[in-house]
């Protein structure tokens, strides 16, 4: 008979899917014995760093099907954060990884029309890392909790890769050791159809690299608060995007639903895009315009010194982003991409404020109001570094991490849900708190505040709140963390 013994590993440490998990386990350890191999129980507080350990020594292939896959980038110590530069690491070095991920839930058949949003941020922060990542395509839920590596180590069982998962959660997980296992795993498991993201990986433009390092382009639009020229170069990349160096006819209605003034006549917007137009022409040199009476213009876009370009998802305009965010964070917006893209860290970046400012011809205050800008919007994430003790000292630069395109309408129906469960009262002022910490969009923060209010009470949260209130934008301790952290500490 074939023993079930604990994985002796190093000391590592939502709710749900237990009982399948449970089931698994019981499941192998009657299948396992017709296999040639071997399985080991993997305690909870284990599971963590024995996949990180099975992940660092792959050599050939890593396959993961997962029902939720919950990644923070700005949280350093996150143990799923852990596990995704680990497979990042992986793929760097040769092994052909591949992430298949559940799309959403599925009611009696039917999809709801919310995808999980904790799986999107893995998918694109996996995605960023060069590993190949999916979403199921099927007209039901991709529940399992399973990796195969190299075609002969399976760890399966009920934990999903989750902060509550591998830290709460009573879990059961198996390591089997067995090819024949892993090779039935792989063929049933493979039948599940994937799809990737159109939103999330269609590239809408490619903008020059030489335009946002040109203190004569960007930084002279910056200088003169030239917003509309910026968004119609943009938008102008965006319609030449298939064949850059031909001109192309000019869709004035296009265009003009990606500046936000549609609303105005067509004899108007024409008028004013035209007028824009003939800034980019004369006054920037980015395009050459040809108008003709009575017809659309063609426009071409000038060739740029070098040949590098910043890739903008189709999603930024997909879900009007151009018309909800001011200038400052649209540029830090397509400056963040930029960085993202070069960065030996990549997704996450690194350059002080000073720098950015210096290079992109703005301020230090452009700078720092467009990263705030996007830290309320959801769309980055910023590791502050700590202040120096020494007033004299340079203060290393932040960690800044860009967050997926998402739809607002989906998140203002997220609000609607929150003040259901818990009236409007009392989800405003989860929403307060959040701000205070520019989270003004990030409903977890929000419910993680209410419930902190009431396990807590009211009173608490108050006097935290005005304790943060105190710290400058920029000082590290004005997180979610250290928020819940005061209000613990309250007598």
């Amino acid at each position: 008979m074939h023993k079930l013994r604990p994985l002796a590993t190093p000391r590592s440490t939502r709710r749900g899917g237990v009982l399948v998990g449970v089931l698994c386990v019981a499941l192998f350890c009657f299948v396992i014995p017709a296999f040639a191999g071997e399985a080991a129980y993997i305690p909870a507080r284990d599971f963590c760093a024995t996949l990180i350990a099975q992940i660092n020594t792959a050599q050939r292939s890593i396959t993961a099907y997962y029902y939720l896959f919950a990644l923070y980038p700005n949280q350093r110590s996150s143990q799923t954060l852990h596990i995704a530069d680990a497979l990042g690491a992986a793929e760097k070095r040769g092994v052909r990884v591949e992430v298949v991920l559940d799309n959403g839930a599925y009611l009696n058949g039917d999809p709801v029309e919310a995808m999980q949003e904790d799986n999107r941020a893995a998918y694109e922060y996996l995605r960023a890392l060069g590993v190949d990542v999916f979403f199921n395509d099927a007209a039901s839920t991709l529940h399992a909790k399973a990796m195969v590596l190299d075609s002969q180590i399976v760890i399966v069982g009920s934990a999903n890769l989750s902060e509550a998962a591998l830290k709460n959660n009573i879990e059961a997980s198996l390591l089997v050791r067995s090819r024949d296992v892993a090779l039935s795993l792989l063929a049933e498991l493979g039948k599940v159809p994937r799809k990737r993201l159109a939103a999330c990986d269609s590239t809408a433009a490619l903008v020059p690299d030489a335009f946002l390092t040109d203190t004569m382009l960007l930084g002279r639009m910056i200088t003169k608060s030239d917003e509309r020229a910026f968004d119609a170069y943009l938008l102008l990349c965006s319609e030449a995007h298939a064949s850059p160096e031909k001109p192309v006819d000019l869709d004035y209605a296009g265009i003009a639903r990606g500046l936000g003034i549609d609303s105005m006549q067509p004899d108007d917007y024409r008028r004013q895009i035209n007028k824009t137009l003939d800034k980019l022409e004369k006054t920037y040199g980015l395009v050459r315009v040809t108008f003709h009476f009575g017809k659309n213009a063609e426009v071409g876009l000038n060739a740029m010194p070098g040949s590098a370009t910043v890739a903008i998802p189709a999603a930024y305009w997909t879900y009007e982003w151009p018309r909800r965010l001011g200038f400052p964070a649209k540029v830090m917006e397509i400056l963040s991409l930029r960085y993202s893209a070069l960065s030996p860290i990549r997704p996450r970046w690194s350059v002080a404020a000073l720098t950015l400012a210096s290079r992109h011809g703005t301020s230090v205050y452009f700078v720092q109001t467009g990263t705030v800008a996007l830290r309320r919007a959801n769309l980055l994430d910023v590791e502050y570094s700590q202040l120096p003790k020494d007033p004299d000292s340079t203060r290393h630069p932040n960690i800044y991490t860009p967050l997926p395109f998402y739809d607002p309408v989906q998140l203002d129906g997220t609000w609607q849900e929150l003040e259901k469960r818990f009236g409007k009262d009392m989800t405003g002022r989860g929403r307060a708190c959040a701000a205070l910490v520019y989270k003004d969009s990030d409903w977890r923060a929000v419910e993680e505040f209410i419930n902190l209010e009431q396990k807590y009470g009211r009173e608490k949260v108050d006097k935290a709140a005005a304790i943060i209130k105190q710290k400058d934008p920029d000082n590290p301790q004005r997180c979610v963390g250290y928020f819940i952290g005061i209000v613990k500490n309250l007598k």
